[in-house]
């Protein structure tokens, strides 16, 4: 059998942080002789993003130092988000790491659900080494072994991260085109995309393309047709404010979310500013309206939000990733961790140019299997009980779940079971920290905790407890930790 003709080169389109992400990924590939070609044209992005601590898996895939891409960035680290609905009368944090510890092979939120089922007062929260951290606004860096415990992804600064990732794909022998995109050229024959035209007559020719363009997705949508599939019946909000304020002096380690009208409002505490995003149903709030009680020190900018995704995200020779393949509602996760995501699935599927879309699948595969948890946990934020029944109100109007959040909504409410799927963006401990602050309790508990008796529960308790607190107690203040090792140079520098 001949062996298929290898890639000799790739085409990334989009100059944003996506762009970046995904050209300094593929810098590598150049080492073999393959050419990686960036086409630097304008894309819309929010001024800040926060991400999930799988993101750093990322980092750990390009060498990149993680204090010194803070510093750059503007970073600072993230341990949660902490959620806020006075609608629904809920307050709760989401935070990365899992709750208290195993005991007698019985996971320690069964036995809390035994506790609190029995009215016993205890605070969850209390167990969990993320959650108290980032209530004291205090930060360390887990040791490997102790992530589970506590993890934390980033706050960046969309253009000063997109800069410091251009640096280390230039470095790496990526070539940059600047232009915007007049047409694209697909063969005649084969109808794949053989070049991008640039309105200065430049034709950028490749034998793969990567669509990092946007909501604008200028291959996958526009050169390619493939049709978007509207998520607006579960995310109504069609429009977004985005404005900086001054600098928090505490530094919290959290995003903070709270609903605002039929959208939600977000905070991001970073090293030179505060970055806010309000989301809102056009139609129902003015943009003066939603302007209002932002202290902003800059010009707001307005943005069209549409959320949604493309019916593939790899079609012919021409992989989507991010915002131009898929776009959620970002209290959760923002356009980095869906870029993320797409980014290792594409790395370890890269095709020849035999034409066979079996790595075209497989891509699809796996996307779908991330893009709904992220999309179920993200509604999720919506849902809340009404009598005994688990209710998702979008708009005013009650919606039907979809499936897959159903289902997992069901499994919990039985004996608190939750469904883990290996190497996803969210564990079990993310899914149960949405389920509680959603006032979403099971109606029993798992009958092995009924093995451990309630006295020596009891004791692990106040153990655990104090162990948790002593140990937050013990780390530095955030702000301090990134004025130690990631400060980053002020604006006017």
């Amino acid at each position: 059998m001949d062996r298929p003709a290898r890639l000799r080169s790739i085409v990334v389109v989009g100059g944003g942080v996506t762009g970046w992400m995904a050209a300094a990924a593929l810098a590598p590939f150049t080492r073999s002789g393959m050419r990686v070609t960036l086409i630097d044209c304008a894309v819309d992005e929010v001024g800040a993003q926060a991400t999930l601590p799988a993101h750093r898996d990322f980092h750990t895939l390009m060498g990149i130092d993680e204090h010194d891409m803070l510093a750059s960035a503007g970073g600072t680290m993230r341990l949660g988000a902490g959620f806020t609905d006075p609608v629904r009368r809920a307050a709760y944090v989401h935070a990365f790491g899992d709750f208290g510890l195993e005991v007698g092979g019985v996971a320690f939120y069964q036995l809390w659900l035994r506790a609190h089922a029995a009215g016993q007062g205890i605070d969850l929260d209390d167990y969990s080494l993320a959650a108290i951290a980032a209530k004291m606004g205090r930060f360390a860096r887990p040791a490997a072994d102790k992530r589970a415990m506590m993890d934390y992804g980033y706050h960046l600064e969309t253009a000063a991260y997109a800069a410091y990732l251009r640096s280390q794909a230039l470095a790496q022998g990526v070539a940059c085109e600047a232009g915007e995109i007049a047409s694209v050229a697909l063969d005649s024959e084969s109808g794949l995309i053989a070049a991008v035209v640039l309105h200065d007559g430049r034709s950028i020719p490749g034998d793969f393309f990567v669509d990092c363009s946007g909501a604008r997705a200028a291959l996958i949508g526009g050169a390619l047709g493939e049709p978007f599939e509207d998520w607006s019946a579960w995310f109504p909000c069609d429009r977004e404010v985005r404005a900086e304020s001054a600098v928090l002096a505490d530094l919290p380690p959290l995003t903070t979310v709270s609903a605002y009208g039929s959208g939600w409002q977000r905070r991001l505490p970073l090293q030179r500013m505060t970055w806010h995003g309000r989301s809102f149903i056009a139609g129902e709030t003015s943009d003066d309206a939603a302007l209002a009680g932002q202290n902003i020190i800059n010009e707001p900018r307005f943005a069209a939000l549409r959320a949604g995704k493309r019916r593939r995200l790899w079609a012919r020779n021409c992989a989507a990733i991010g915002a131009a393949g898929v776009s959620i509602e970002p209290i959760e996760a923002g356009e980095l961790d869906l870029a993320h995501v797409g980014i290792l699935a594409l790395l370890s599927l890269m095709p020849d140019r035999d034409g066979s879309m079996v790595e075209a699948d497989e891509f699809e595969r796996r996307m779908t299997g991330e893009i709904q948890e992220l999309r179920d946990l993200t509604l999720l934020h919506r849902v809340s009980m009404e009598g005994d029944k688990p209710i998702l109100r979008v708009a005013g109007e009650i919606v039907p779940l979809p499936d897959s959040l159903a289902h997992r909504v069901e499994l919990f409410r039985g004996r608190g079971r939750l469904q883990p799927r290996d190497n996803a963006a969210f564990g079990p401990a993310d899914w149960l920290a949405v389920l509680l602050g959603r006032a979403i309790l099971p109606v029993s508990w798992d009958p092995l905790a009924d093995a451990i008796d309630v006295p020596r529960a009891q004791q692990n308790f106040l153990r655990l407890a104090g162990l948790f607190r002593q140990s937050a107690e013990t780390m530095p203040g955030h702000a301090a930790y990134i004025a130690r090792h990631c400060a980053a140079m002020s604006r006017a520098d």
